[in-house]
């Protein structure tokens, strides 16, 4: 991380063309990194009530995802709340997450990786929206998507954390806990 003093702020608003040449290598370094996407939906055959029963509390999630068996969380579904998630089995790998957006009636909310063991979801700069869609018929929609970088960022990364690595991670992160919520309502 570069550390900026305060005299060479104070040049770079005296000198504006000295600044664009101070940001321009941080920025371009920046737009290297690819950002991968991933977006999985599933139809479940209840109300999105009931749907959204079961999945809008930020720590819910370990009720309804079969990889999840223990959700701590903290702040409930107020933005800037966490939860801390124990993979596998208890003393497992934990994603820690905080929530920066809960809109109710939406039936939506967004949030993000803070802390990971990269062996079990090898991505950083991870955020995702989670959403419930009432199809007007007795059926709901639930789509989960999702935005990261690969958890190492070199040229030629391990197999393991490589772009491949990081988007199979999260599909099934995806597949399987939109699978869990459709078994237990339906």
């Amino acid at each position: 991380m570069t550390v900026v003093s305060r005299n060479t702020i104070s040049l770079l608003h005296r000198f504006p063309v000295a600044a664009l040449l101070v940001l321009i290598p941080t920025l371009l370094i920046a737009e290297d990194v690819p950002r991968q996407q991933v977006q999985k939906e599933i139809t479940v055959n209840a109300p999105a009530a009931m749907v959204w029963d079961l999945v809008s509390d930020f720590c819910a999630i370990a009720e309804w995802h079969p990889a999840v068996v223990n959700c701590d969380g903290r702040g409930g579904n107020t933005p800037g709340a966490t939860r801390v998630l124990t993979i596998g089995g208890n003393g497992g790998p934990e994603i820690h997450e905080e929530l920066q957006r809960f809109e109710f009636d939406q039936m939506s909310y967004q949030y993000a990786i803070t802390k990971t063991d990269n062996s079990v979801v090898p991505v950083s700069n991870y955020s995702a929206i989670f959403t419930v869609i009432d199809n007007g018929d007795d059926t709901t929609n639930v789509v989960w998507r999702g935005e990261f970088q690969t958890a190492h960022q070199d040229k030629d990364p391990p197999t393991d954390f490589n772009d491949e690595a990081a988007l199979q991670s999260v599909t099934g992160i995806y597949e399987s806990g939109l699978e869990g919520i459709k078994d237990l309502i339906e």
